[in-house]
């Protein structure tokens, strides 16, 4: 006898969406992240899967062309693959994670009958591409680790070690940072933030220093960078580039004041600079502090949607410096 999935009644009743487009596939169950349960999805035109981008596991059964189940997986964990499963025309998938799950085994053959489409919605994307940004985000800090070790080595920068340890922390968090809860949509936010970093990325020494400049301005690096470093642990899984809630942070350097990374960020941006006063230098600190305040600001906009963030706020009152700004 066939098993039955059906909106209506069956085996297993659950609401079932057939992932038709290139789109619909590439999401998988992912697109079905806003739809109430039981539900499942059925993907056509498809012999293997994954489960890379996925927070939970999912139940997974691969069919033949006239319905037969070939492989059930009950509870296939976060980041597998499954490459190809022979004679699979189409994948059922369903949330592993608890609740009704269908009573599927190798042999059985089932009468599906599909309900709707999945709708491909932007939380939907930005889940698929969380794991992939983070992965070449990290590789790229990766490349700027071994530069910091190495004009640590060579002696060409005294602040090396520093920007070891601050470019090692940012290669961890991007690898096990959370996912948002929330991303700002706005593309002047996104323009600012990459600018903003890009630009920092573009500081250079300057040809004519002055000597005794040198010192203080490499001492005040060394300490900023020990704020940096302590100001981005404080942070931790919640980091992120454009504004986002990853969770409000109250601990460690977020006692003190709203923004510790930033401010810790921008001393060490005055110090270089001190060291460093070419003109090009003095136009870049200035449109990456404008921007870094814009960044804040932007930042205290979207994470005002959270009553968490709002509590904390009113307990933490200045942005940047304590009793003054």
């Amino acid at each position: 006898m066939p098993i039955v999935i059906h909106p209506c009644g069956g085996n297993w009743p659950c609401r079932l969406f057939a992932a038709e487009s290139w789109s619909q596939r590439l999401l998988g169950f992912l697109a079905l992240a806003e739809e109430a349960e039981p539900k499942a999805l059925l993907i056509r035109r498809c012999s293997g899967i994954h489960t890379l981008s996925m927070d939970r596991p999912l139940g997974i059964a691969f069919l033949d062309q006239a319905g037969g189940v070939l492989r059930v997986e009950e509870r296939l964990a976060p980041g597998r693959v499954i490459p190809r499963v022979a004679g699979a025309t189409e994948v059922l998938e369903w949330d592993g994670g608890g609740g009704s799950a269908p009573p599927l085994q190798p042999g059985d053959r089932l009468e599906l009958t599909v309900d709707a489409h999945p709708h491909a919605s932007a939380a939907a994307w930005q889940q698929l591409l969380h794991g992939p940004a983070n992965f070449f985000l990290a590789l790229f800090w990766l490349g700027l680790v071994i530069s910091s070790l190495h004009h640590w080595f060579g002696g060409a920068n005294p602040t090396g070690l520093g920007l070891f340890c601050y470019n090692s922390l940012l290669v961890y968090l991007f690898f096990s940072r959370r996912a948002s809860a929330a991303l700002s949509r706005s593309g002047l936010d996104w323009l600012v933030a990459l600018s903003t970093v890009l630009l920092s990325f573009s500081l250079r020494p300057a040809v004519d220093t002055a000597p005794r400049l040198q010192i203080p301005s490499l001492v005040l690096q060394s300490l900023a960078l020990i704020a940096v470093v302590y100001a981005l642990a404080s942070l931790g899984r919640s980091f992120g580039v454009v504004p986002a809630n990853r969770s409000v942070k109250t601990g460690g350097a977020y006692r003190l004041v709203r923004h510790p990374l930033y401010a810790a960020e921008l001393v060490f941006l005055a110090a270089f600079l001190l060291g460093n006063p070419s003109p090009g230098n003095i136009l870049k600190t200035v449109l990456i502090t404008a921007g870094q305040i814009y960044r804040a600001l932007a930042e205290e906009k979207l994470l005002g949607q959270d009553p968490g963030y709002l509590n904390y706020k009113s307990r933490v009152r200045f942005r940047f410096i304590p009793h003054l700004f």
